[in-house]
């Protein structure tokens, strides 16, 4: 049991590796090469973020399907905020609407006892009314100055940085485990003492502090904030998430190594069709397939609960 377990555990670590591998024989070395490698960098880099914020939602039994609304209103009040103060000050500004925006979405959950995705798909449909309302007329351009974060030595600094953060609040501090503890059992967590409700405010409140950092340097990789600002990044996440083996029902199969492995798989996966002369709207289509290959792979027939 232990062994099957483990294959199980290892397998997606083994398909992301197997699509790297077979994308670098397909393009004959193209997809290794150093321009290719930055490009599958940005391409992963806000997936990544995003998803170690998630895993803290999802690891409870969670959905935030608000993240694509969310980042893009960050982006837009960021670029708003650089017209007047330095990127320290639009950062932090952002950092709060994040914190607030989870908050909201959980407290409002909470409160009047809606499931937390429906409370997610209403906020994310509010930030993004408010995106298309202030792009409506014009893009939100960004100074010259502020491209400086689209390096690849400050992503892979911010990556490792966030990462390891990630693993060690999730590994080895109460709150990753109170949200696991959730996730197999809410009520039996509460008698066992965890602060359920709590916990589940403080799983959001991450969520959009990553959400944030993840639309910083999004916008300093394209320059404007724009009506499509962020779109996309919610599938996005929840696609990587899921090839990366975490869960949909949380609990103790949650881990930190799915968004890692998951987001890169995404990335590689997109990439490697692109460079094959696939038309990119196509590719979205693919994702939706895959998505639903690994729904329906996970997926105990006779319960129609998610394996964990």
């Amino acid at each position: 049991m232990k062994k099957g377990q483990s294959l199980h555990k290892g397998l997606p670590l083994v398909c992301m590796i197997f699509l790297f591998l077979c994308f670098t024989v397909i393009t004959g070395g193209r997809f290794l090469s150093g321009n290719n490698m930055e490009v599958l960098l940005n391409q992963a880099f806000g997936v990544l973020v995003a998803s170690i914020g998630a895993t803290f939602v999802y690891a409870h039994g969670g959905m935030d399907l608000s993240i694509a609304g969310l980042s893009g209103f960050c982006m837009c009040m960021i670029a708003y905020c650089l017209n007047y103060v330095n990127w320290f000050w639009a950062l932090l500004a952002a950092l709060a609407v994040g914190v607030v925006s989870g908050i909201l979405t959980s407290g409002i959950s909470i409160a009047m006892n809606i499931p937390a995705f429906i409370v997610s798909i209403c906020m994310g449909n509010i930030w993004r009314g408010i995106v298309l309302t202030i792009t409506s007329s014009s893009w939100m351009e960004v100074p010259a100055s502020f491209l400086k974060f689209d390096n690849w030595i400050i992503k892979i600094i911010t990556m490792i940085v966030l990462i390891i953060t990630g693993f060690y609040i999730f590994d080895f501090t109460r709150i990753g485990k109170d949200m696991k503890a959730i996730g197999g059992s809410a009520e039996v967590a509460r008698l066992s003492g965890v602060r359920v409700t709590l916990e589940m405010l403080l799983a959001y409140v991450i969520m959009g502090i990553f959400t944030t950092i993840t639309a910083f340097f999004t916008l300093a990789r394209v320059g404007v904030a724009s009506s499509t600002a962020g779109s996309g990044l919610d599938m996005d996440v929840l696609i990587a998430l899921l090839l990366g083996g975490l869960p949909l029902t949380g609990g103790a199969g949650s881990r930190m190594i799915c968004a890692v492995v998951g987001a890169f798989s995404l990335a590689i996966l997109g990439n490697g069709l692109i460079l094959c002369g696939v038309d990119p709207k196509v590719v979205d289509g693919i994702k939706g397939a895959v998505l639903l290959i690994v729904v329906f792979a996970t997926m105990k027939k006779k319960e129609g609960q998610i394996i964990t």
